[in-house]
């Protein structure tokens, strides 16, 4: 599991990037501002809150074809496709972390190698900080 749990750690946060990167683009193009935003990756703050206000709130294929909506329409699609993606990456890994666990229980194992691997991978600061975003 730790391999795994690696990997998937390492994707959920490039991904959390990703989404955060969208949801800027987003709130740019929906607000029409124009001001500057730094994509370093520690600067990304991900907070979805008033993020479809500038949304019109019709369906999507039901939207006037203006220049302002059909300049919204993908960045809107790539926002929406980045939320889905990083929830099911959540989720796998909360499944891998909770079958893991299981496992280790169930088999009444000590401290063994893989055991120790998974859960020092947990307790680290790049999992913290991933948990933070």
């Amino acid at each position: 599991p730790h391999k795994m749990m690696k990997k998937l750690i390492d994707s959920l946060d490039k991904q959390l990037t990703v989404l955060g990167r969208s949801q800027a683009e987003l709130r740019r193009l929906s607000t029409n501002s124009d001001g500057d935003t730094d994509f370093g990756e520690d600067n990304i703050d991900i907070n979805s809150t008033l993020i479809l206000d500038g949304v019109p709130r019709v369906a999507l294929q039901r939207l006037e074809q203006t220049v302002d909506n059909l300049a919204l329409t993908k960045p809107l699609s790539q926002f929406l496709r980045n939320v889905v993606t990083t929830e099911w990456l959540s989720n796998t890994l909360s499944t891998i972390i909770r079958t893991a666990s299981q496992r280790s229980h169930e088999m009444s194992t000590g401290w063994g190698r893989s055991e120790r691997e998974w859960k020092k991978e947990l307790s680290s600061e790049r999992f913290e900080a991933l948990l933070r975003r």
